[in-house]
């Protein structure tokens, strides 16, 4: 296990101590369960993961399904791979007294764009990797400290876009237990997002949650075609089992087995890179929302189930394959899940 240094450690310690409500469960496929702390709106649900040629796991709200294994889940079935192997510049004035130049936010109009424009805040500097098939991924997880920067703007009601109108009325984009996250370490991911937060977030930099190549939305039985973008990143396109290989390395990636049972800072973890170069955290520390979302008619757009993925820290070796996935209605948030985004 890879020391955390005592200002971070300090910092997960008093946060797991002041708790975040309710209990999620994972289960493994032996059966085998855990309680995972959650946000103040979570669900308690269980997470299945795919089973070998002796066992099979049932689970209540999501199942994988391989070439040797078949789970059962009362909602959605998941089919998986076989586990073998702009600042904008302001226009410069000048009068008696003063010279304006290079403003971002002197328009005091609600945002209706994207950030480095007038009103809509400054960009973050989150890196990116190049992934097969011409995208791009975001190299970590977003952190408290570029979510704080989306957070503090004003935002015009059109930014949400027709599926997330339901959100003007529950808040906007401020997550949970953001009083404790924005005095927190900000190189932490951001957590106690829902979907609408996440696909906001990732437009409002330029970019958008990951889908299929080209931008598209995936299906939800597009769980490892070969155009996912996220499922393609994490294993180095369907080639490996985990984001470093195809053998499961207990103290690579932020899981249960780490047993620092909270997120760490992104890309503090050496060793859980992959499946591109200087790709990190795509197996464990927080579930990341992907552009995947059901268009049940009998649902409100808020109770649509949309995809997340990775596995979080109190996942299992299982839940932390870049196959394995899970789904969450749209408005769903915890301390387990966050945002990751993608880009042409």
């Amino acid at each position: 296990m890879l020391p955390a240094p005592a200002s971070r450690l300090t910092t997960l310690l008093l946060l797991t101590a002041f708790g975040c409500g309710p209990a999620l469960v994972e289960a493994d496929s032996i059966g085998a369960s855990e309680s995972e702390s959650a946000g103040t709106n979570d669900e308690i649900g269980t997470e299945s993961t795919s089973t070998d040629s002796t066992s099979t796991a049932t689970d209540s709200t999501s199942t994988d399904s391989t070439s040797t294994s078949t789970s059962t889940d009362s909602t959605s079935t998941d089919s998986t791979s076989t586990d073998s192997t702009s600042t904008s510049t302001d226009s410069t004035s000048t009068d008696s007294t003063s010279t304006d130049s290079t403003s971002t936010d002197t328009g005091g109009l609600p945002c209706a764009d994207v950030c480095g424009t007038i009103d809509c805040g400054s960009c973050p500097n989150a890196a990116q990797v190049d992934g097969p098939g011409g995208f791009r991924i975001d190299a970590t997880e977003t952190t408290v400290a570029d979510y704080a920067e989306f957070n503090a703007i004003d935002f015009d009601p059109a930014i949400l876009g027709p599926r997330c109108a339901w959100k003007a009325d529950f808040g906007w984009f401020e997550p949970e237990a953001w009083d404790l996250q924005s005095v927190a370490d900000p190189d932490l991911p951001v957590t106690g997002v829902d979907w609408c937060d996440a696909q906001a977030y990732c437009e409002w930099t330029g970019r958008r949650l990951c889908g299929l190549s080209g931008g598209a939305p995936a299906g939800l039985d597009q769980i490892i075609d070969p155009t996912n973008e996220w499922h393609a990143a994490c294993s180095d396109s369907g080639t490996q089992t985990y984001p470093y290989g195809n053998v499961f390395q207990a103290l690579a990636c932020n899981g249960i087995d780490l047993g620092v049972a909270w997120v760490v800072p992104v890309a503090s973890l050496p060793a859980c890179e992959g499946g591109l170069t200087d790709l990190f955290d795509m197996s464990g520390n927080v579930w990341e929302w992907t552009n995947a979302c059901d268009e049940d008619p009998m649902l409100t757009d808020d109770e649509q189930p949309c995809r997340r993925r990775g596995g979080s820290w109190f996942s299992t070796d299982t839940v932390m394959r870049c196959a394995v996935d899970s789904t969450r209605v749209r408005s769903y948030r915890a301390n387990n899940t966050g945002i990751r985004c993608c880009d042409d």
